[in-house]
């Protein structure tokens, strides 16, 4: 047995290992949002404030159970209005924001498990500075990328795939009474 070809060996899967986990727990953190502000018919220029929820199927249709999951500020509660505002910028009524970004002041990470169900909806305020806080409708069902960011947690479930070091040998079929 030749133990340089066999350290080598080990070495290069320790680093597939390595580079397969990072790659896995890139899921991104942040869900881009789009939109256009019009104010009294025209296209928004300037700086605005914006809120932003993130809420279960109930609170859409006024029934009990209605629960904020995420908001920019994290004070939301059962749907209602953030009490802080997060700045963008608007350009001919176009605006873009990274929800979860962190780095945006008033932003709070959005975590996984906001995703564990498939009944969820944005609701997004906007202030122009005149004629203060209006809550844009209609509130947007999330659908499919945002669910995206719930394979995070995927990661770190134990007996999984992702789990399993690279060359494992693995027995997914026992037969009967074994």
């Amino acid at each position: 047995m030749n133990i340089r070809k066999t350290n080598k060996n080990i070495l290069a899967i320790a680093l597939l290992t390595s580079i397969s986990s990072a790659v896995l727990a890139a899921v991104p953190t942040m869900i881009p949002y789009t939109g256009t502000i019009k104010v009294q018919g025209d296209n928004f220029n300037g700086n605005g404030t914006f809120k932003f929820a993130i809420v279960n199927e109930a609170c859409i249709t006024a029934q009990n159970g209605c629960a904020t999951l995420w908001s920019n500020d994290g004070n939301s509660v059962d749907g209602s209005e953030p009490n802080n505002g997060v700045q963008i910028t608007i350009s001919n009524g176009r605006y873009i924001v990274n929800l979860g970004n962190t780095d945006l002041t008033n932003m709070t990470a959005i975590s996984p498990g906001v995703f564990d169900a498939n009944d969820r909806y944005l609701k997004v305020w906007f202030n122009d500075g005149v004629t203060g806080s209006q809550l844009l409708t209609p509130d947007r069902q999330l659908i499919s990328v945002p669910y995206a960011h719930r394979a995070a947690i995927a990661d770190s479930l134990s007996g999984t795939a992702v789990g399993i070091p690279v060359g494992s040998i693995i027995d997914w079929w026992q037969p009967a009474g074994s």
